[in-house]
């Protein structure tokens, strides 16, 4: 490697609407998130990465059903940063 190499991914996640019961009466209208991922080998020994999540800092559901007569929503993570350092001794 001659270089500092650097690699970066978008990702977009797309969940299409759903039923919540058997009888296809209720429904999620789906959601869309944005993440970014990132990495730069800032030396042959030191790496340097970066993951962003729901970049858009959207409210989703992680899932959601119906029962008993009530929505039940799990709420989505919201925007997350995770700076990673990778040193190899």
């Amino acid at each position: 490697q001659v270089g500092p190499a650097l690699t970066t991914e978008l990702e977009w996640l797309w969940v299409a609407k759903y039923w919540l019961d058997p009888n296809n009466q209720h429904e999620y209208a789906g959601h869309e998130l944005l993440n970014l991922r990132g990495s730069w080998g800032v030396t042959p020994s030191l790496t340097l990465t970066l993951v962003a999540t729901n970049l858009m800092d959207k409210g989703y559901a992680e899932r959601a059903d119906f029962g008993f007569g009530s929505y039940r929503y799990f709420v989505g993570e919201p925007r997350s940063l995770v700076l990673g350092v990778a040193l190899a001794l």
